[in-house]
């Protein structure tokens, strides 16, 4: 019986890889989209977030790696509408269901990605998408990568998911109800 590996073995291979040709051109996915989801338990995050700091601080061994924070891209959509008092005054006057149904008019996962794109996603040559738990339910990671996919970027997107990914569904905290998101391609 093979051992599992620990949080800080498997984030270690994965820094590993960020870098690697191989992983870069996407090869071995068949002409499959070149996005990856490595799971992990939501009680390991404070791992996760270590390895985003080493990532964001230290460019020169993550070349072209460009990390993004759905929730910080929330707050980035956010500005261009209200400020986050104004909406936090809001739900306390109209209540969290229509405060939710407002913002998803003017955040939808289409703005995620134009966001994204405006932040500088053209640019990498690595994308990492983190922080999904912290925009749920505002944002759902199968709407996100759905709306990349026109965007067609030719590089590799790596997920940091806190839940479980089967190969065919994603369940965030590996408690809510499975979402089916079949394109992307490897548990990392």
């Amino acid at each position: 019986m093979m051992a599992t590996k620990s949080i800080k073995e498997r984030l270690d291979e994965l820094g590993q890889r960020l870098g690697a040709a191989d992983f870069r051109a996407g090869e071995g996915l068949m002409n499959e989209a070149n996005i990856r989801i490595f799971s992990y338990a939501p009680e390991e995050e404070m791992a996760v977030r270590h390895f985003i700091d080493l990532v964001n601080d230290n460019p020169g061994i993550y070349k072209g790696v460009k990390a993004f924070n759905l929730f910080d891209v929330f707050l980035e959509i956010c500005d261009e509408y209200a400020s986050v008092n104004d909406i936090i005054e809001e739900e306390n006057y109209s209540g969290t269901e229509a405060v939710l149904e407002a913002i998803q008019g003017f955040a939808d996962n289409k703005a995620f990605v134009q966001k994204m794109l405006d932040l500088g996603m053209n640019n990498a040559e690595v994308v990492i998408l983190y922080g999904i738990g912290e925009v749920y339910p505002i944002a759902r990671l199968h709407l996100i990568l759905s709306a990349i996919q026109p965007v067609r970027l030719q590089k590799p997107i790596v997920v940091l998911y806190p839940g479980e990914f089967t190969g065919e569904q994603v369940r965030l905290f590996n408690k809510l109800t499975p979402s089916s998101y079949y394109r992307a391609t490897a548990n990392l």
